[in-house]
């Protein structure tokens, strides 16, 4: 759920985390990105799914 858009091998002053509803940049490298959900984040994604799963 979430992700790192960009990871530059060589970077070592951090890297973005991007959730479905926030961004958190400047994560210490090798740290997961699942670390940075939070329950919005999964209730998030079900409102959308059930949202998409309603339409004709």
């Amino acid at each position: 759920m979430c992700f790192t858009p960009k990871v530059d091998p060589g970077d070592t002053s951090g890297v973005d985390v991007v959730c479905p509803t926030a961004e958190h940049p400047g994560e210490a490298v090798g740290t997961p990105a699942s670390r940075r959900a939070q329950p919005r984040d999964i209730l998030t994604v079900e409102i959308a799914g059930l949202a998409g799963a309603c339409t004709w």
